[in-house]
């Protein structure tokens, strides 16, 4: 098999244990040559001379986010396959011609491929997301009195996806937790990306959203809320073992949630809306700790984070952070792992239930398992 790869080192190029020969992209075989840079067509030539040394196999191409150069590769590639790490985009990847010439679809969950087109969904061939290493070891390479600390909670994920709602039901569980002498946090992770400025600048109602937003997290520091943005993962994953749980009530049909899949490895615990039409459930199952899923809207039959709900799970946070005690926080925990389905004799405490789950996370979500 021979792979390529954007702009590999010198180490990286050629043969490796597997039986798999990985070259740099600009020496692929392409339909239309011509239209390569003229920078690539040279480096071309310098690679060109090991290419001879590479497996007698056919060429397999995936295309990553960028699905129209499947159709560069239709008489180069034998197989040519789409990896899909969104939800699925008509404009981006819906023309008959794009899906025609795509052998396959490379989805991240079960629900991922509930989520394709009905004809293309029989292409679609499941994998799954990974967490480095890093997530893991910065868990262990805490004192045991630092990490997963109940009243220290973060979010990770796009504000759109859900921040508004952890936003709203934060005075209440900030509440809750000072009532019970614990001096609660939120540590605010991700932030605003370059396309949402680009957004904002071309949609009033984006932009008038956004600087809501940011004046809320302004506003909300003296409730112990700490806007961090986009940090590194070695960063994040500290940041992460040094949290109890993990907040997340969206209703954005998620694919895999690779924040959800960090927080448990660094034993975050998941408070989420878990939500039936997105990847929720597979991602984080028995771990998380939320209430019911969020209703669906009669009209559309999409998720909805209405107050009735919110308040319900900004209870459920209350509880299992101990903001009622210790005993109180387990029965929760006890309930529902008892409601799905997981057989328990002793009943099973909170901080048994973060230990399985991030032995489950090393032994399910780990790049190299």
């Amino acid at each position: 098999m021979r792979c390529f790869l954007g702009r590999p080192s010198e180490e990286e190029i050629g043969l490796d244990g597997a039986g798999v020969f990985w070259a740099p992209w600009w020496a692929l075989p392409w339909d239309d040559y011509h239209m390569l840079p003229l920078r690539a067509t040279q480096d071309a030539a310098d690679v060109g001379d090991l290419l001879p040394h590479a497996p007698p196999v056919a060429h397999a191409f995936v295309a990553w986010r960028d699905y129209a150069t499947v159709l560069l590769m239709q008489r180069a590639a034998s197989r040519r396959l789409v990896w899909l790490h969104d939800t699925y985009q008509p404009d981006m990847a819906g023309s008959a011609a794009m899906e025609d010439a795509t052998d396959a679809y490379l989805v991240l969950s079960e629900e991922h491929s509930r989520q394709l087109p009905a004809r293309i969904r029989h292409k679609a061939v499941v994998t799954r997301n990974g967490v480095p290493a890093t997530f893991f070891e910065a868990r262990r390479a805490l004192a045991a009195a630092e990490r997963n600390r109940a009243h220290r909670f973060v979010y990770a994920s796009m504000p759109s996806r859900g921040l508004t709602h952890v936003l709203q039901a934060w005075p209440t569980i900030h509440a809750c937790m000072s009532q019970a002498g614990l001096n609660a946090s939120l540590h605010v992770y991700y932030g605003f990306t370059q396309h949402d400025e680009q957004r904002a600048a071309n949609d009033r109602e984006y932009r008038a959203w956004m600087e809501s937003m940011r004046a809320a997290l302004g506003r909300a520091t003296s409730l112990g809320i700490h806007y961090m943005g986009m940090r590194s993962h070695s960063h994040l994953a500290q940041a992460m073992a040094e949290s109890g749980f993990y907040l997340y009530p969206t209703a954005y049909p998620e694919t895999s949630c690779i924040a959800l899949m960090q927080a448990q490895a660094a034993g975050a615990i998941p408070i989420t809306s878990r939500y039936q039409w997105s990847a929720l459930p597979e991602t984080a199952g028995l771990f998380d700790l939320g209430p019911s899923p969020i209703p669906l809207d009669p009209a559309t039959s999409q998720g909805i984070v209405n107050h009735e709900w919110l308040v319900k799970w900004a209870n459920r946070v209350c509880y299992v952070a101990g903001a009622f005690g210790g005993d109180a926080a387990d029965a929760v925990v006890h309930r529902v792992r008892r409601d799905r389905g997981a057989p328990e004799t002793p009943k099973v405490t909170l901080a048994q239930h973060r230990e399985e789950m991030v032995e489950w996370a090393r032994r399910n979500l780990d790049w190299y398992v």
